[in-house]
């Protein structure tokens, strides 16, 4: 059984937490596959954004993390084990059914990327030179998190748990709707929101996004999709995403 270690920073109603404890240990005592389940999981929870981005940065000054990402749910392993924030302001806007695909998507990551190996990482002189040193860092850093939602994505859907799958792409499909595919980071963006469809059917209707992103959907898609098929580990896909971006001109 995995123990869910709560810490709640700010004013969160209990009936809140109690929803965060519901779906957690229901995903956890579930079937998984052989992938072993961490011994336990910190759960913090923040009662507004400004307070988790405050907490977020000084503990990334802290450990020397470089790059930072603003989501309302998410995990990292920076001190070596599971750790899943959530931010309450945003979360309570959210549906039920969608607050808890972004609590099992991040529980997830907590049993395929729960060390602090998959957020640590080094990437050759020449990629950093190529993109500019922290260009760069930033590039990498949100590939690698393309990268890991499919792995993410592809465990829940071929271990019985689709439906928060298809509620993550629901929600996500209303993010991409403010993205400007005009660099490599906003593709990269919108890359990791249209992630759940290299597993799932997508509406393919591409009219509620930007013409730059529609433009590159389908060959982002399919780019996506080519990843899994790639050899090496998470740190040579990420590089191998940001450089089939680059070669393709998916970069307006």
């Amino acid at each position: 059984m995995v123990e869910v270690v709560l810490s709640i920073l700010g004013k969160v109603p209990s009936s809140f937490i109690e929803s965060i404890l519901n779906v957690l240990n229901s995903f956890y005592a579930s079937r998984t596959t052989e992938i072993e389940k961490p011994a336990f999981v910190e759960v913090i929870v923040y009662g507004s954004s400004s307070r988790r981005l405050e907490v977020l940065y000084e503990e990334a000054i802290e450990l020397g993390v470089e790059v930072l990402g603003d989501y309302v749910v998410s995990h990292e392993a920076w001190r070596g084990w599971p750790r899943i924030h959530v931010d309450y302001e945003k979360s309570s806007k959210l549906e039920p059914e969608v607050f808890s695909s972004l609590l099992v998507h991040e529980a997830v990551h907590s049993i395929l990327h729960g060390r602090r190996d998959y957020y640590s990482f080094s990437i050759s002189s020449s990629f950093l030179d190529e993109l500019h040193t922290h260009l760069g860092i930033e590039v990498f850093y949100l590939a690698s998190t393309v990268v890991k939602d499919l792995e993410v994505h592809k465990y829940l859907v071929t271990t019985g748990y689709r439906k928060y799958v298809e509620k993550y792409a629901q929600y996500s499909r209303q993010e991409a709707t403010s993205l400007n595919c005009s660099d490599i980071m906003n593709t990269l963006n919108f890359a990791k929101l249209i992630s759940p469809c290299v597993y799932i059917e997508c509406p393919s209707n591409t009219e509620m996004v930007s013409k730059s992103c529609a433009r590159v959907y389908k060959p982002l898609l399919k780019t996506l999709s080519e990843l899994e098929h790639l050899g090496g580990d998470w740190v040579e896909k990420s590089v191998k995403l940001v450089y089939s971006i680059m070669k393709h001109s998916l970069v307006n």
